[in-house]
């Protein structure tokens, strides 16, 4: 469990929103690269001049790849929310974790990235909203074994 408000620092300090190319975009590019290598063509002049598809992504799927792919749970730069290392170690993610809940004062939220659960319960005293955990969760359909994250709220 980790109480900050990191997601509202991550939009305040982003200096472009978060977006994310299409995977059909960035294998297509990909292709187009390799062929103007083999070409003769390394700069690219003769490269298609289009800019890719892109697609806005939440502040909080950004939160949450970002905290995994880095490793930490909070990502800022140090002028923005200094560290003190002697204590820092709690605040790492390696080995990568079945769930992580983040107690940000944003809306409720669940994502999943690399088979690790990020959610926010939310605010209770505010909209009376929790988060309902189970961490082994067995799909009757299939027979698979995951965790299961149920948002809910008391209306």
């Amino acid at each position: 469990f980790y109480r900050d408000n990191v997601v509202n620092k991550m939009r305040r300090h982003a200096i472009i929103p978060p977006r994310a190319v299409t995977v059909a975009q960035r294998e297509e590019d990909e292709v187009d690269n390799t062929e103007d290598v083999m070409m003769g063509d390394v700069d690219g002049e003769d490269a298609k001049q289009e800019e890719p598809e892109v697609e806005e992504i939440d502040m909080t799927t950004h939160y949450t790849k970002t905290i995994i792919d880095q490793a930490h749970l909070c990502p800022l730069p140090m002028a923005s929310n200094p560290i003190y290392w002697k204590y820092d170690h709690p605040m790492r993610l390696y080995p990568i974790p079945d769930a992580v809940i983040a107690g940000d004062s944003v809306d409720q939220y669940e994502n999943r990235y690399l088979e690790c659960d990020v959610l926010n319960p939310g605010s209770f005293p505010v909209d009376y909203s929790f988060a309902v955990y189970r961490p082994v969760y067995v799909n009757e359909d299939n027979n698979e074994v995951t965790g299961k994250v149920e948002l809910s709220r008391i209306d």
